[in-house]
């Protein structure tokens, strides 16, 4: 298992998972609740989600993400991904927030 950094956690709402289609990474985009500002992470490491905390790891900080609501994406963050994507040369994505959040849903409804 990974080990998470010292830094605080950090909450995402207006949240997406998009996984790269060369390398297939996912990466958490939307707005950080904290200071209500767009942001792209560095790729959620394989096998660090967590959804019973609704929580992901990063590759690049290892920050803990907690996923806040149901998936949905802010304009600003879109425009801030479609940047990332054209600027690392990302030849292809897709959207795979569903799949994260039905197993949130399911560890969710386990508990209850």
């Amino acid at each position: 298992m990974f080990e998470p950094s010292a830094k605080p956690p950090l909450t995402m709402t207006l949240w997406a998972i998009f996984e790269t289609l060369d390398q297939h990474h996912h990466h958490l985009v939307g707005l950080v609740m904290q200071d209500d500002a767009p942001k792209v992470t560095s790729y959620i490491l394989p096998n660090s989600f967590n959804p019973a905390a609704s929580s992901v790891l990063t590759a690049q900080s290892r920050r803990v993400y907690t996923l806040q609501g149901p998936p949905g994406l802010d304009v600003i963050a879109m425009h801030l991904w479609i940047a990332w994507v054209r600027g690392y040369g990302v030849t292809g994505f897709k959207e795979v927030s569903a799949t994260y959040w039905v197993q949130i849903q399911d560890t969710n409804r386990a508990k209850h």
